[in-house]
């Protein structure tokens, strides 16, 4: 014998919609160490996993036109080992943090994020000082990190979107620019990249006075004496980055053979088109991402710098 359960149930009424609250991007406090480090923190309460992040003002054309991608294989080779924690027991030390630690470099900048737990903030950020103060920046790393970015250049080439995504940068800027060119540097110079560059690339540039740190997360307490203890050593004399404002070639259109690939009908075909656009902030920027969309394209992320300004269809 069944029940028929539906007699039975209460329905709640649904509680009634409210405007959402009114929001704002919260305050920050800010305070530059005499090394001429520049912080941030925004005390954001509940968020238990504090990201540090550290933004370093090296464009790309700081790099010599022989040695370019001498940038990615400094930043790559960062967290391979520290003068405190030689080889392997970097890794180790950062993961008994419960800590993520990574690197990466734009056409403007480049940047370090460290993600971990608020408890072990004290832990972790020492060693995000770590790498930039005091990194092993081996050669036999240096050739390692090398051979794999030869390796994804070799795998981005033998792809045709990868493939027409280079093409159409270089057609787009002036080869005088650091912009025509791949981030990672072309493999010709990529291979000419030794140890000793990275180590003198490291030094010459990785300088407290054109970095910014931002903290993250629920955070107690003046953090400022935890800042000072994991940066204060962190010296070296600030030279000024110079941010190139590319110009273009003109109208270009390129057709690029692929021979042995897959025929066009296989979906292997890929075009792209693009344009120069207002470079941020400007009143006509803020059109311009919703521009692209509305035409089945998006405006890169290097659009959004100064470096780059452009927007693509494809």
């Amino acid at each position: 014998m069944t029940t028929d359960r539906t007699e039975s149930m209460t329905l709640q009424e649904r509680p009634p919609l409210r405007p959402p609250g009114r929001w704002s991007f919260p305050q920050a406090e800010t305070f530059t160490l005499a090394s001429g480090l520049a912080v941030q923190i925004f005390r954001r309460p509940g968020q238990y996993v504090v990201s540090a992040g550290l933004t370093l003002d090296l464009p790309l054309s700081a790099e010599a036109r022989d040695l370019e991608g001498v940038a990615t294989l400094t930043a790559a080779t960062l967290d391979q080992g520290t003068d405190a924690h030689p080889n392997v027991t970097f890794a180790d030390a950062v993961e008994s943090c419960g800590a993520v630690l990574e690197a990466s470099v734009t056409y403007s900048s480049t940047q370090l994020y460290l993600d971990v737990p608020t408890a072990h903030l004290a832990e972790a950020l020492p060693l995000l000082a770590e790498v930039l103060t005091s990194p092993e920046l081996t050669d036999a790393d240096v050739e390692r990190e090398r051979g794999l970015h030869l390796a994804q250049i070799e795998q981005q080439l033998a792809n045709g979107s990868h493939r027409a995504d280079h093409a159409l940068r270089s057609a787009l800027f002036d080869d005088r620019f650091r912009s025509a060119r791949m981030r990672s540097g072309e493999p010709a110079t990529l291979r000419a990249v030794t140890g000793t560059d990275v180590r003198a690339f490291h030094a010459a540039h990785y300088n407290p006075g054109r970095a910014t740190l931002v903290l993250a997360g629920d955070l107690f307490g003046d953090v400022r004496p935890l800042v000072e203890e994991a940066f204060g050593s962190w010296t070296g004399a600030t030279s000024a980055s110079t941010h190139e404002t590319p110009t273009g070639r003109g109208r270009v259109l390129q057709l690029i053979d692929r021979p042995g690939r897959c025929k066009p009908t296989s979906g292997s075909d890929v075009s792209r088109s693009t344009g120069r656009t207002p470079a941020g902030p400007t009143s006509s920027w803020r059109c311009t991402p919703w521009a692209a969309r509305s035409s089945a394209g998006s405006t890169p992320s290097s659009a959004r710098r100064r470096a780059t300004p452009t927007a693509s269809t494809r």
